[in-house]
């Protein structure tokens, strides 16, 4: 996100809409460093979304600064001459462009297609090649049903027209966007960014003219019944480990806890002849790594940007008795929510999995987090000469040697 981004080519606009293109909205004719780019803000906010900013892109801008003015033109299904228009933004596709009523008719990006905490609604637009106005035309507000419903968080968008025949219009002075009886000529520029799905990843033609309606998003779990000391890790480990899950994510108390807990580990194990398959720097510098990691794109449906995707990596060492001698077993306990940092793209896959609800098929487009821990042995023991060396017990476990 942070890495200086140079487009190969010289950006250049865009006459018309083609359904699910990802476009950066310009009041400016020809790209330039001085021009204002439609962004998504910086700033999240569960309740009322995202702020809509201006921004400009220098030579030394970020694949951020791209990423955050790079927005999806979505066709509306119920408009049958297929020229109106959602807005979404690609760094956080829950995200779909709406007015606020409250503040003006200010524009802002907000959640239309996960766990909001308040639901609001998206505008469509369409787009005029001529006087490069984009004319409001509906705005959908956004709803889903209760966790305890038939089909729970289905979602459902009832269409109003009170927008009708307004404008997009942005200042210059305040650097706002809102809808307003005239316009601003916006030129759209297809951008840099390679964003469309492989041919490789399409190897039917599938287009995106068959892309279905989106199964109902799921909910599983929660960072709050998870992380914390009231959360699941934490209560149910033994006093021993608690001290490296007492904070969640990067936090000095439980990398010097993880880092004594090592220490004792590698003791044991050369105690007993012993030793561990990668040095404790190894593991020491995996766990940073894994604790870093955030959640930058809104694209999960309960998750939310900023938060931790490995929460909690922490070190075992429990043991058994062989022939009357202590024999080690030593872990890393890996806690994730098997989530990416990235948007995942499925809104715009094809032709995904899915099922028939009330004689409508759905398909899944929605991520939601989950609750992973996954134990990973540190002793080193040995290694095999040939992968059937290997025990395997088809009745007790299952791996991908049996599977294959």
């Amino acid at each position: 996100m942070d890495n200086t981004f140079t487009p190969s080519t010289t950006l250049t606009s865009s006459n018309s809409v083609t359904n699910r293109y990802r476009y950066m909205i310009s009041d400016a004719s020809a790209a330039s460093t001085s021009s204002n780019y439609l962004s998504i803000g910086d700033t999240y906010n569960a309740s009322t979304g995202y702020s809509v900013t201006s921004g400009q892109l220098s030579s030394s801008s970020t694949y951020k600064d791209y990423l955050r003015k790079t927005i999806q033109f979505v066709q509306d299904s119920s408009d049958a001459a297929g020229t109106y228009f959602r807005l979404d933004s690609h760094l956080h596709p829950n995200n779909s462009l709406d007015v606020d009523a409250s503040s003006t008719n200010l524009m802002k990006f907000r959640n239309n297609f996960g766990k909001a905490t308040t639901t609001y609604g998206y505008v469509t637009f369409s787009y005029n090649s001529t006087t490069k106005l984009l004319m409001a035309r509906k705005r959908y507000t956004y709803s889903y049903a209760s966790s305890t419903a038939t089909t729970p968080y289905l979602a459902s968008y009832t269409a109003s027209t009170t927008y009708t025949n307004t404008y997009l219009s942005y200042s210059s002075s305040t650097g706002t966007y809102s809808l307003s009886t005239t316009g601003t000529p916006f030129y759209l520029y297809a951008t840099p960014l390679s964003l469309d799905i492989p041919t490789v990843m399409n190897t039917q033609g599938a287009t995106t003219s068959s892309i279905l309606p989106a199964a109902p998003f799921k909910s599983k779990t929660s960072v709050a019944t998870v992380e914390g000391t009231t959360g699941s890790i934490y209560t149910q480990l033994s006093s021993t480990y608690r001290p490296q899950v007492t904070y969640a994510g990067t936090n000095a108390e439980t990398k010097t806890a993880a880092t004594t807990k090592l220490a004792e580990i590698k003791a044991a194990l050369l105690a007993n002849g012993e030793s561990l398959r990668y040095s404790t720097d190894v593991y020491t510098a995996f766990r940073d790594a894994l604790l870093a990691t955030t959640l930058v794109s809104d694209s999960i449906a309960d998750g939310a940007p900023g938060q931790n995707l490995v929460p909690y990596v922490y070190f075992t060492n429990e043991s058994e008795t062989v022939g009357g001698a202590t024999v080690y077993h030593p872990f890393m306990v890996i806690v994730s929510y098997g989530n990416q940092a990235s948007p995942n793209g499925l809104k715009d896959v094809l032709t995904p999995p899915g099922a028939t609800i009330s004689g409508t098929t759905y398909v899944t487009r929605f991520s939601n987090i989950e609750n992973y821990v996954v134990p990973i042995p540190m002793k080193d023991y040995g290694q095999v000469s040939a992968l059937t060396d290997n025990t395997f017990s088809s009745s007790s476990y299952k791996n991908l040697y049996l599977d294959s």
